[in-house]
């Protein structure tokens, strides 16, 4: 190749950035068929080809592999990546739907998309809540002095938000707005924002106020594993009943089925407590190896907010369900498990909480 003189770098990057723009344009229209059925994609290709030969000429180094592709903004390429993860979200969640339960394009498009939505910010959030002792995404290195306030707000306002939403005066005006099939996803996809925005705005704190060493370390990990293991055991064993995503009804709104909520069946865990999710979570706030100021708040203020929500979840549980959850109430205790394992008298299926 010719060398290229100074002076003719200027004219020579114009003409690159020329060629450049008239590639990307033809690229982007669709290919030219000849009489003989041929197309003009591959003169289309060799002529933009040519542009890497300017680019190394000017840049006096080899072009890289990308550049002589293309290179595609991230905010691109991630389009693909969203519509299959959709996808995927919508085939894990629904079953095929066939004959008459079929409907029109703009509505299974929002039930797909309420679907894939509940399912990415309420898994995604609680995955987020897990990981919140280890990965802190904003840290502003505040003394204590404002970030223990500024936590406490941050825990308060899921606080209301969660518990507000699910209260019966709550769902029933939601109601009038939104369609009662969505009710429950809409719950847990404004659940996952907040949830979310809880994780990334927490700001740890630097007061380290005692770390388990030796044998309590390994026994809080123990507890801890056992919370976990039972908390899976306690979510199999409601089997279709627990749906904290709001999924059955849009699925059941997209085979055109009217939805029915399956009963209850107190068995396992639920005849040791009648709360045994909100039990494990207990265990798992109070068994944290390296304890700092900021988790002692969240251990103390969640261990509240828990029992307030398991007194008025149980109002809501003894208006729906009447003396066969009040009876549940008096012989199964609520979140210790202080009576072993019980046996109930003659009932089988009843409500049982979370």
């Amino acid at each position: 190749m010719r060398p290229i003189k100074g002076g003719q770098i200027g004219n020579v990057g114009s003409r690159c950035s020329q060629r450049s723009r008239a590639c990307w344009r033809s690229s982007r229209s669709p290919p030219a068929r000849f009489p003989h059925g041929g197309q003009r994609a591959s003169t289309r290709s060799s002529r933009c080809g040519t542009n890497s030969g300017f680019r190394a000429a000017v840049l006096n180094r080899p072009v890289s592999p990308v550049e002589h592709s293309g290179y595609q903004k991230p905010a691109r390429t991630l389009i693909p990546f969203v519509y299959g993860l959709a996808a995927v979200a919508s085939r894990v969640a629904l079953p095929p739907i066939e004959g008459d339960a079929a409907m029109n394009s703009p509505t299974r498009v929002a039930d797909f998309a309420m679907l894939t939505l509940s399912v990415i910010l309420g898994v995604g959030s609680v995955v987020m809540f897990v990981m919140l002792q280890s990965v802190h995404y904003l840290p502003m290195r505040w003394p204590d002095s404002f970030v223990l306030p500024w936590d406490a707000l941050l825990s308060l306002a899921f606080f209301a938000q969660h518990s507000g939403m699910v209260r019966r005066s709550a769902r029933a005006r939601l109601a009038a707005v939104i369609p009662t099939h969505y009710q429950g996803a809409v719950y847990a996809i404004a659940s996952g924002i907040v949830l979310a925005l809880v994780v990334v705005l927490w700001q740890p704190s630097e007061t380290r106020l005692f770390v388990l060493p030796g044998v309590p370390r390994r026994i809080a990990q123990a507890l801890s594993a056992l919370a976990v293991a039972t908390f899976v055991l306690s979510a199999l064993t409601l089997r279709r009943s627990f749906d904290p995503l709001g999924l059955g009804p849009i699925r059941a709104h997209l085979r055109g089925q009217a939805y029915r909520p399956a009963d209850f069946v107190v068995r396992g865990p639920y005849l040791w407590v009648r709360h045994p999710l909100y039990s494990c979570i207990l265990v798992m706030l109070w068994t944290n190896l390296d304890v700092t100021a900021d988790r002692l708040l969240l251990s103390v203020m969640w261990t509240i907010w828990i029992w307030v929500g398991a007194v008025l979840e149980e109002r809501d549980l003894v208006a729906e369900f009447g003396d066969v959850y009040r009876a549940y109430q008096r012989q199964v205790p609520m979140l210790v498990p202080w009576r072993g394992h019980v046996t109930l008298a003659g009932q089988e299926v009843v409500a049982a909480g979370r």
